[in-house]
């Protein structure tokens, strides 16, 4: 066993808070939201950002100029809403896919058009939108209807 230190520490407990430390942020660092979509065939998980605040979501993927295969954004709203998006500075051409609070796709804006301040909107009102490259939903046959699984 150790003696007390001068400090009146013991080093042990010392060695044993940084071990706590260390752990919980590499836990944190380490950790991924995700969003698992499927079809009636498949499962295909994507890597997402969360945009769950205003200024979050009023930024979402403007100015980027790349989004890997199996990532996007996913936009969080506390309740159902009918917002609308636009692709205002926004390079990349994107698919929306508008998910209700029942984790359903109710609606999914295809192959956006990079720069255009045009309004998209869902069919319905929704919880989630969930940006993906262009060209994602058709070619995993993502479609209304399919559901999804969040992992938060």
């Amino acid at each position: 066993m150790f003696k007390r230190s001068g400090r009146g520490v013991r080093p042990y407990a010392l060695t044993f808070l940084f071990l706590i430390v260390s752990c919980r942020c590499g836990s944190e660092a380490t950790s991924q939201s995700q969003v698992i979509l499927t079809n009636s065939q498949s499962s295909f998980t994507v890597t997402v950002e969360v945009a769950d605040t205003d200024a979050k979501r009023s930024q979402g993927l403007m100015s980027r100029t790349s989004l890997a295969a199996d990532a996007g954004m996913l936009f969080v709203f506390d309740q159902d809403v009918a917002e609308t998006f636009w692709m205002k500075d926004t390079p990349l051409p994107l698919d929306i896919i508008f998910i209700g609070s029942d984790l359903k796709i109710i609606s999914i804006a295809k192959n956006t058009t990079p720069f255009s301040e045009a309004l998209i909107s869902a069919d319905a009102p929704y919880r989630y939108a969930l940006e993906v490259n262009a060209g994602f939903s058709e070619s995993h046959q993502i479609t209304v209807g399919n559901g999804i699984v969040l992992n938060l």
